[in-house]
């Protein structure tokens, strides 16, 4: 469903993920995975509070009871530009280590035969940030996330 982000010595990444669902579909799944308890993957759980307006807030917390080890981890950001459904642009920053604040770019393209493209391009301040959110674990848990989607896309 998603290529791993390139790495580069360029201050973003990007992922490309083909969804097997309409584009308003695709759009609704992106927003409300930020506006409630889910299990977003096998070993962890998002609890999200979002206000979906450009100028809202967004707030989430991830807990990992499957692994046994109980970690929790909180990140907020805000919602800077809504043009659904072509194109959504928020902020993103772990508290855990505040200051060091992604800006995520969603676009949304519409194909034929219910599929989707949504390519999400997060800009960071830094090289040296890209790589630290990535060598964090964020990767692998993202890459969860977006296998558990595909899950939840194929049972429809």
């Amino acid at each position: 469903m998603c290529n791993q982000p390139a790495r580069n010595r360029s201050n973003q990444f990007v992922i490309l993920a083909l969804m097997i669902c309409s584009l308003i579909i695709a759009l609704v799944l992106l927003l409300a995975s930020n506006v409630e308890a889910r299990p977003t993957a096998p070993t962890f759980t998002v609890n999200s509070i979002a206000d979906v307006i450009a100028g809202g807030d967004l707030t989430n917390g991830v807990c990992e009871p499957a692994t046994g080890n109980g970690n929790e981890y909180a990140f907020n950001g805000e919602y800077r530009e809504m043009m659904p459904p072509e194109r959504l642009v928020s902020t993103f920053e772990f508290e855990g280590v505040p200051g060091h604040i992604v800006v995520n770019t969603a676009t949304f393209e519409e194909l034929s035969d219910r599929k989707t493209n949504l390519t999400i391009t997060s800009l960071f301040a830094s090289v040296e940030d890209r790589d630290g959110m990535l060598n964090s674990g964020m990767e692998s848990g993202a890459n969860e996330t977006w296998d558990r989607l595909a899950e939840l896309l194929a049972k429809d």
